[in-house]
């Protein structure tokens, strides 16, 4: 029996953003996903990397980050010296997942965000083994417009670039360096805004995190009165100025082998603005992206039959990443948010919610349900420099705090066993161990997960860890099985499960989804999840980072340096007759955003927590700084302390039982560290990329042979 996939990838999901953390809380609204967790399995002890592109090439790969990529460059680098791992994330040679799924015969898709390499064809979903696919290159796009990536060089007489940067000397001279040009790359400081010039650089200056801005208009110095499109950058994301007379963005929507067709683009400029359309008729002719990527995974649903090969799809929602943009109903719904960067987030959070209500309802609707295996993820912390919340974890996206790393993640759907129903495990499991997991449930062997392509071409082997039989228990695939072959003679999709089923039974898949129509209900166990998640099969969880942290938080500027190992989380017994196991974790080295954020951060009354600087003249801020563990480390109790405020080793090891842990932990940091993959990606080809948007109606797409 080989159960269809749903796997699930939220973006940027912030942990104190889940109904399932947050119960009976007006701020989070996840009815559908919080009856998932309840009927499924909560895996509590979920990791990833610190941000997006390395935990995506990891997904894919089956491979820790440190062993695939731990930058999160824009997808456009490349080193010509190297034709297998010359580009941004996954090297040329690895074996993605979808083709794994389809050697187990599947038939697969995907929609929405890739950030997993653009450069070749080789680097797209097909090239990775989607037969179908509809997503966009980048970080991020505008969900409205599409647009995306580096302003592309336009004809003389287009919109002009200007560029206000903070020298290195700014707190002696408070003056702008302005140059004809733009700022790439780094961090953006929050969504694109409308402002006057003036505004901007009043904003700028007093911002401290605020290295820069950029802005584009027909004039080289427009009117003090006149609002201009301004980008900001963050002082320590390794933005970079590139001279340039003009230019526009690029879109950034591509379906299977080309760009999407013009139906999948809203209209414009009707269909833009923040955090919705202005426009009166927007809500009936624009198209929220989050929504078109849906449809496209709907319409794989529709098309599949009894007898056809079961169904592998890939749900990589932009959610919640920034620009912090959602349709005008979702926004009004939460009028009672003051806070504008909070409200637009929880209403992201919802609209995602509703949308994998949908696809519960789709399936149902299609009595398949019943044998299919749902698994959601979040690809990293939320960015509490933002809108999220990661409340009561410490720490951020791009940190290594449980903040940013240990993320929401469930398993659900007809297949979960009924006994683990509604069960919680704190096992340690990680986003790349699907790669093996995954394969596994579609009937591959270990030995035919072996990816010997790479090893053909000298890149690290696979890192993933089959956790099926762990999660699921041994006997699943029969009793999944007897679930199925049970509805065939019951009344709908009901094998297994309890109630009317009011959302699929009764509601078309576009019917938008209340929180009052009572989602699925699955039957459960009720009992304790202790015994069934003993012996687990990961015993730890490397925690991968750059050498020039400190200087560059994302890892994707000029210099990043080399990979390095900056942590570990350990499943410890340690040697003693009896001894309780425990979870640690040792960090190594500047770690950022050492905080710990309220519950209903952010609010009206707490100012969001900014990037922290790392220019000499500008001091640490003391609401979030840097942690400094150096080679020494800190080390936490996880299991007794999950908000890693008590660092065993300060101001020294405080019991000599720490010395077998200790010992054995920096021994295995070493042993990871032999091992990273760091190669030189080369530099950002911009007139290569560009040419080829250009060429292809200003539409990113692969631009190498």
């Amino acid at each position: 029996m080989k159960p269809h996939v749903v796997l699930i990838l939220a973006d940027d999901y912030g942990w104190s953003n889940a109904g399932w953390h947050r119960a009976n809380d007006s701020e989070v609204h996840t009815p559908v996903m919080d009856t998932l967790v309840s009927d499924g399995i909560e895996l509590d002890r979920h990791y990833v990397f610190k941000f997006c592109s390395p935990s995506r090439s990891a997904l894919q790969t089956g491979r820790n980050p440190t062993h695939v990529n731990v930058n999160n460059y824009l997808p456009i680098m490349h080193n010509p010296a190297d034709t297998v791992s010359g580009y941004s994330a996954i090297p040329r040679n690895m074996t993605g997942l979808a083709t794994l799924m389809r050697r187990a015969g599947y038939s697969t898709a995907m929609a929405g965000k890739w950030d997993a390499g653009q450069a070749t064809v080789d680097h797209t979903p097909a090239g990775r083994g989607y037969e179908r696919s509809l997503f966009y290159f980048n970080h991020c796009n505008d969900y409205w417009t599409g647009t995306a990536g580096f302003p592309c060089p336009s004809p003389p007489g287009g919109l002009s670039w200007r560029a206000f940067t903070k020298p290195a000397n700014w707190s002696v001279t408070h003056t702008f360096v302005e140059r004809h040009g733009y700022l790439a790359g780094g961090h953006d400081l929050g969504a694109p805004r409308e402002a006057t010039l003036p505004d901007a650089s009043a904003w700028c200056a007093a911002n401290r995190t605020c290295g820069g801005f950029s802005f584009r208009s027909h004039e080289p110095q427009p009117p003090a009165s006149s609002k201009v499109h301004v980008y900001f950058k963050d002082i320590e994301g390794a933005a970079h100025f590139v001279a340039d007379a003009g230019g526009s963005r690029p879109r950034d929507l591509y379906m299977d082998d080309g760009p999407a067709p013009s139906q999948y683009f809203s209209p414009q400029p009707l269909c833009s603005g923040e955090p919705y359309p202005a426009a009166a008729n927007a809500s009936t002719v624009c198209m929220y992206e989050d929504d078109v990527f849906a449809r496209f995974l709907f319409e794989r649903v529709e098309e599949w039959q009894e007898g056809k090969p079961p169904l592998f799809l890939f749900w990589a929602f932009h959610i919640a990443h920034s620009p912090y943009q959602v349709p005008k109903s979702d926004y009004d719904a939460f009028h009672h948010i003051a806070y504008a960067p909070r409200r637009v987030y929880a209403a992201m959070v919802a609209h995602m919610d509703m949308l994998i209500g949908r696809m519960i309802a789709l399936l149902t609707k299609k009595q398949m349900l019943v044998s299919t295996l749902l698994v959601f993820s979040a690809d990293n912390g939320g960015p509490i420099t933002q809108a999220a919340n990661n409340w009561p974890l410490r720490g951020s996206k791009h940190s290594n705090w449980d903040g940013g790393v240990r993320v929401n993640a469930w398993l659900s759907g007809g297949v979960v066993p009924t006994e683990r129903r509604g069960t919680l495990t704190s096992s340690l499991v990680t986003l790349w161990d699907w790669y093996a997991t995954l394969a596994s449930i579609g009937g591959l062997s270990s030995k035919e997960i072996v990816d010997e392509r790479a090893a053909l071409a000298g890149l690290p082997p696979v890192d993933s860890i089959d956790q099926s039989s762990h999660l699921l228990g041994p006997g699943w695939r029969l009793e999944a099985e007897q679930r199925r072959m049970d509805s065939f003679t019951s009344q709908g999709d009901s094998s297994g499960i309890e109630g009317p089923l009011a959302i699929g039974a009764t509601a078309p898949a576009e019917r938008v989804l209340e929180a009052e129509a009572a989602p699925f209900r699955l039957s459960r166990s009720g009992r304790s999840a202790r015994s069934l998640y003993s012996s687990p099969p990961r015993s730890e969880v490397a925690l991968g980072s750059c050498a020039n942290i400190r200087k560059d938080v994302f890892c994707q500027g000029d210099d990043p340096g080399r990979t390095t190992v900056s942590g570990l989380v350990v499943d410890w017994a340690g040697h003693e007759e009896g001894a309780p196991r425990a979870l640690y974790k040792l960090l190594l080295g500047w770690v950022s955003m050492d905080c710990v954020t309220g519950p209903t951060y952010p609010n009206g009354t707490s100012t969001v927590y900014d990037y922290v600087p790392t220019m000499a003249d500008l001091p640490d801020r003391q609401d979030c700084p840097w942690r400094n563990c150096g080679t020494q480390g800190c080390l936490y109790n996880l299991t007794a302390d999950p908000t890693e405020g008590v660092d065993l080793l300060m101001p020294q090891p405080s019991s000599a039982k720490l010395a077998p842990l200790l010992k054995h932990m920096r021994a295995r940091i070493a042993a990871y560290t032999a091992t990273v993959f760091s190669p030189d990606r080369g530099s950002l080809d911009v007139a290569g990329a560009c040419a080829a948007a250009k060429a292809n109606g200003d539409v990113w797409v692969p631009w190498l042979p």
